[in-house]
């Protein structure tokens, strides 16, 4: 498929040719529902729901700000090239430092997960499938400081959330598939390979035919792409590394 095309564009397209594809808004012919805030698509006989949502803007400056404010106030002097992470090392409150810069980075993310619940959520009322699975998508077009690990941790911190009687704060999509193009797994493994990782939620259980759904998506993404497919299992995350894809 032509490079041209955005990454949004290619994964539309590549939805639709999918052999069970229905388009929500399609399907609704611009008919708003009064008070509802549907998802995008349809799959297999109406038992899958997929909303698709799209990072844009690359959070690199909030790295700029933190870092020039924590500068000022600790009056920390950086000579030469130093990461971030060596100026917290030096810091007695680092691993601190650390997870409030991850959370500036990623915080785009809470709203994208809490309108994704609800936009499923409304559509198996208007449709009348409340036993459908819903599967958020995220597309990673424009947030190419966000690796794939950035973006799968804090969509995890989303799915493990819970009211104040224990149940899920977002019960309605029991999956999502983080699509990135801005990295490439290097984990001594020799062809180049884009990850597509899937974070299922608390209650993926109750949705068996989601992770068949998903695990096929991922096949068929690579494939319509040309790109080699390789099942990571055998992988320690701990082996597993990004780098920024090369050209």
């Amino acid at each position: 498929m032509a490079r041209t095309m955005s990454l949004r564009q290619r994964f539309e397209a590549f939805l639709q040719s999918l052999t069970t594809y229905e388009s929500i808004d399609q399907l609704l012919d611009g008919r708003d529902v009064q008070g509802k805030r549907r998802a995008d698509y349809l799959f297999l006989g109406r038992s899958i729901i997929v909303e698709q949502k799209t990072l844009e803007d690359d959070p690199a400056y909030k790295i700029d700000e933190f870092m020039r404010k924590l500068c000022e106030e600790r009056g920390i002097i950086v000579g030469g090239k130093v990461s971030v992470q060596q100026v917290f090392a030096g810091q007695p409150d680092g691993e601190a430092l650390n997870r409030e810069l991850h959370y500036k980075l990623t915080n785009a993310l809470d709203n994208i997960f809490s309108s994704a619940d609800k936009q499923t959520r409304d559509t198996k009322e208007i449709f009348g499938i409340p036993d459908a699975a819903g599967i958020l998508v995220i597309l990673n077009e424009g947030a190419a400081t966000l690796d794939p690990y950035d973006i799968s941790h804090k969509v995890a911190q989303m799915f493990l959330k819970k009211k104040e009687n224990g149940e899920p704060r977002y019960p309605h999509n029991c999956r999502a598939l983080i699509v990135s193009e801005h990295h490439q797994i290097n984990a001594g493994i020799p062809t180049k390979i884009f990850p597509i990782i899937d974070i299922f939620g608390s209650t993926a259980s109750q949705y068996p035919h989601a992770a068949e759904f998903t695990a096929k998506l991922q096949k068929l993404w690579a494939d319509w792409n040309g790109h080699p497919f390789a099942e990571l299992k055998d992988v320690r995350p701990e082996d597993m590394r990004f780098k920024k894809a090369e050209p």
